[in-house]
């Protein structure tokens, strides 16, 4: 497999986040990107959940800018977490619960190496994405299979995509200062340790690229169809 790539990528707003990571999905697996906000809060909601449910959630919030994901779950609020992503391929097709509950143990495991203690949730959720379909959740108060627990309390999700044998995965960290170099070595730690990958190297996102962000971002993640796609 390849070496893993750390993507530096300038401050972005929400819309450009997402198109970032779409674009990603084209050609840099496999990958990791820290999110880098240009103003807080900002939110995203699950890729099948209705428009209008999830403004008038965020509406009672103040948050203005948001968008939908390509990925699914709930609603999240980007405040003070630590938000990232991961593209990387399977050699086979493997379900997306057993990929989740991999990749949480393998960064459960490097996070508790740096001193950042969480157990695994093994209770039974109320959220049923198939069942539920349009309806939003809050991702942080319905913690579902293998998300990370503080104190009974959800810290870390993340919801996928796969594309045939590529995945993406878009995670959120929601403790106090989490946006810590430790925390984010510990997490690039744990998603080496799933690939079985030992080294990595940093890119920096070209001006091409970053304009081929902006452009799909105005094109389409802050576009009412997109928005307005359930």
């Amino acid at each position: 497999m390849d070496k893993v790539k750390l993507i530096s990528s300038p401050a972005l707003n929400v819309y450009e986040q997402m198109a970032a990571d779409e674009l990603l999905v084209s050609g840099f697996a496999p990958c990791i990107r820290f999110f880098n906000w240009n103003f807080r809060p900002q939110a995203t909601f699950g890729y099948v959940q209705k428009l209008e449910q999830a403004a008038e959630e965020l509406k009672t919030l103040g948050i203005k800018s948001f968008t939908r994901r390509m990925t699914g779950g709930g609603l999240v609020l980007h405040k003070d977490d630590l938000t990232f992503s991961l593209v990387f391929d399977l050699k086979e097709r493997i379900q997306p619960a057993i990929i989740y509950t991999a990749l949480h143990s393998a960064m459960q495991e490097e996070l508790s190496k740096a001193g950042f203690w969480a157990s695994t949730y093994t209770g039974q959720s109320d959220y049923k994405p198939q069942t539920q379909q349009g309806q939003v959740q809050n991702c942080f108060t319905n913690p579902v299979a293998d998300d990370l627990m503080q104190e009974g309390k959800k810290v870390l999700g993340g919801a996928l995509r796969r594309f045939d044998k590529r995945v993406l995965y878009q995670g959120s960290l929601q403790i106090k200062n989490a946006e810590t170099q430790k925390i984010k070595e510990a997490l690039l730690a744990g998603f080496l340790k799933y690939l079985s990958v030992s080294i990595f190297e940093e890119i920096n996102l070209m001006p091409d690229f970053l304009t081929q962000i902006r452009n799909l971002a105005k094109t389409k993640y802050e576009s009412k169809n997109w928005l307005g796609k359930f």
